[in-house]
């Protein structure tokens, strides 16, 4: 069984973004919602799968550190843990790709469930269990 170092500003912060998002779909114009297409670009396409994904993860390129420090920022900003954990657990998935010990497998889980493991595990998890000697 696992345990989970939970980090509170993660809970928070979870919590107030979902919060938002059930309100914004209320109260939010449709110029509020144009809004919205640049900061995920700049959090989720710039953040976590270019800086996050492609160059902490797989190593796919060399970034200048004005680069880096715009990346980071973004990525931190999606709210998806720091970068060294974010990293770690994707390599954990790539490495068991379709197996139990994989994350983020939907192909043991059902669908919500896997929603909510992902969200507990990919924030408050900050020590995953790995095995060094690989």
């Amino acid at each position: 069984m696992r345990s989970f170092a939970v980090k509170y500003q993660f809970l928070v912060f979870q919590i107030v973004a979902h919060m938002v998002t059930v309100a914004a779909i209320v109260y939010y114009s449709w110029q509020d919602w144009l809004l919205v297409i640049p900061f995920y670009i700049l959090f989720c396409g710039i953040g976590i799968s270019l800086t996050f994904h492609r160059y902490c993860t797989h190593k796919a390129f060399i970034f200048p550190i004005w680069a880096k420090i715009i990346g980071f920022t973004f990525g931190t900003l999606a709210g998806q843990s720091p970068s060294i954990g974010w990293a770690l657990k994707h390599s954990m998935h790539h490495t068991n790709s379709d197996t139990e010990q994989d994350p983020h497998s939907p192909s043991f889980v059902h669908p919500l469930k896997l929603y909510v493991k992902n969200l507990l595990w990919w924030d408050f998890d900050t020590h995953a269990n790995v095995d060094k000697s690989k």
